[in-house]
Formats: structure tokens, sequence, C-alpha cells
């Protein structure tokens, strides 16, 4: 059997397309996109007199998308996020 038909590229071609992209390119990145919500959500806008107290609120925003990984998915645009209906409560609604 020829090499080429072990390669990773013949096997995954049917599943698989490749996307080349800036090596920085803060807009195609998906975590630069949950990094830029996670900042907005926890330092801006909001004064602490301690830097204990930012690192309570980092430890808790991040302990939220660890109990709610569908707000990751969501926030970076996956496929695979569940849709949120009108009707279901949002967890940072005040």
């Amino acid at each position: 059997m020829p090499d080429e038909h072990l390669s990773l590229n013949n096997l995954t071609k049917p599943h698989l397309r490749i996307i080349y992209t800036p090596a920085y390119d803060p807009d195609a990145n998906r975590i630069e996109w949950l990094w830029r919500w996670s900042r907005r959500e926890v330092t801006h806008n909001h004064q602490r007199t301690t830097f204990a107290a930012l690192l309570e609120d980092i430890h808790a925003h991040f302990e939220t998308l660890r109990q709610h990984p569908d707000l990751v998915l969501r926030q970076i645009g996956s496929p695979f996020a569940e849709q949120v209906t009108a009707d279901q409560p949002l967890p940072y609604a005040a």
C-alpha cells in the first residue's frame, strides 16, 4: 500500500478544511473573543480597593463559565452552542 493512502491529509480531507489566517488576527481567533468578553465582565467599569477583590471576581467569573460551558460556546460563536430561547433565564441577568 503506498504511503499516500495513509497520510493524515487524505484521511481527513472529506471532513476538514484548512483555513489559513494571519499570525495574529483577534477577530478571527475565537479565544480572543472569550478574553475580550471576560475582561468586559470583570474589569470594565468596576472599582475595587484591593487586588484580592479583583481576584475574587475573576475566580467567580471563570467558575460561572466552568459551570455553564454553553455560555462559552455561544460567546465564541460555536455551532455546537445551545440556542437561547426567550423564556430561558440568562445567568448574568439582574
